[in-house]
């Protein structure tokens, strides 16, 4: 239980995954608490879901944006990766960005 608890601290900190799964493997807690690799990438999941979850959930409750006399920019974007701007182009993630001018309301959806 104490390791779950470091490894909700560390992710919730920012600690990148290397950090993480270093600090949970090498803590010898009563030699019973050991954590794999596999747990730590499943908390990892797990984190994400709940912060996708909890986005999603604001956004539904915030309503749409804009209306009469608010200014939305929107923008897209795909991204995707190639080495050395060779090779095949490669299937990407398309990025769409709205930002209201009047609130300063920020939103990323990524499709």
């Amino acid at each position: 239980m104490e390791l779950v608890i470091i490894l909700t601290y560390m992710v919730s900190h920012g600690a990148k995954y290397e950090e993480v799964a270093r600090e949970c493997i090498s803590l010898d807690l009563a030699n019973t608490d050991r954590i794999s690799h596999e747990a730590i990438s499943d908390w990892y999941s797990y984190f994400r879901e709940v912060a996708q979850r909890s986005v999603h959930d604001r956004w539904a409750a915030a309503g749409a944006m804009g209306g009469p006399g608010f200014i939305v920019e929107i923008d897209e974007s795909k991204v995707g990766h190639r080495k050395y701007n060779r090779g095949k182009l490669t299937n990407g993630y398309w990025v769409c960005g709205m930002y209201e001018r009047g609130t300063g309301e920020l939103r990323i959806m990524v499709l």
